[in-house]
């Protein structure tokens, strides 16, 4: 059983790949070189999902999964959102960006949210969704040099730590992206008919 990651990120196919294979299903990602670009213009992670699971299913057979996620701040009204990747050029400036927003905030006030819509597709037709969340805290200042984007930042808990200060398998064992991908893998093992159909 195999399925076509729909994403060109290396960092989240680093993170996605051991999962899955640990539940029997090998997870490809694209190939090299493949001219994949998506707008993302839904209004939330499941449009934008769905969006990258059809337009990857047109270009390879089989079956395909995509994934959108992103940070939501509740001080911030949900912000940044969908937007997540795009309110600066870069994970730094993207993560002083927010810290600016939130400064002088209290930490009892800095509750946020990883949030990740996984999509599966074939063909162009969207056949399954998952959805991840983590709860946390936005840390004052980027902890830790482990993972990507906010993870400096976001605080999580109950491990007392940031993201960015988990090892990979820490992270996997809690993370909104595998919540999604875990439930998504286990929808496949329970309904196998999926990798024959039509």
């Amino acid at each position: 059983m195999h399925i076509t990651l729909a994403t060109l990120n290396l960092n989240k196919v680093r993170e996605i790949v051991p999962m899955f294979a640990a539940h029997g299903i090998e997870a490809r990602p694209l190939p090299e070189g493949l001219p994949f670009s998506v707008e993302e213009t839904g209004a939330s992670f499941c449009e934008n999902s769905d969006l990258k699971a059809r337009a990857a299913s047109f270009m390879m057979p089989g079956l395909v999964v995509a994934e959108d996620s992103g940070l939501e701040i509740d001080e911030l009204g949900g912000f940044p959102g969908v937007l997540s990747s795009r309110i600066a050029g870069s994970d730094p400036e993207r993560i002083a960006t927010i810290l600016a927003k939130l400064e002088g905030v209290p930490a009892v006030d800095r509750l946020a949210r990883f949030r990740t819509c996984a999509s599966l597709a074939r063909g162009g037709v969207i056949l399954h969704h998952t959805e991840g969340i983590v709860d946390g805290v936005i840390a004052e200042a980027p902890v830790g040099w482990n993972g990507f984007g906010y993870d400096p930042v976001f605080f999580y808990p109950p491990l007392g730590r940031t993201f960015a200060e988990l090892a990979l398998e820490e992270k996997n064992r809690v993370s909104h992206r595998m919540r999604a991908l875990t439930a998504m893998a286990e929808y496949l093992t329970k309904h196998p008919e999926v990798f024959g159909a039509p």
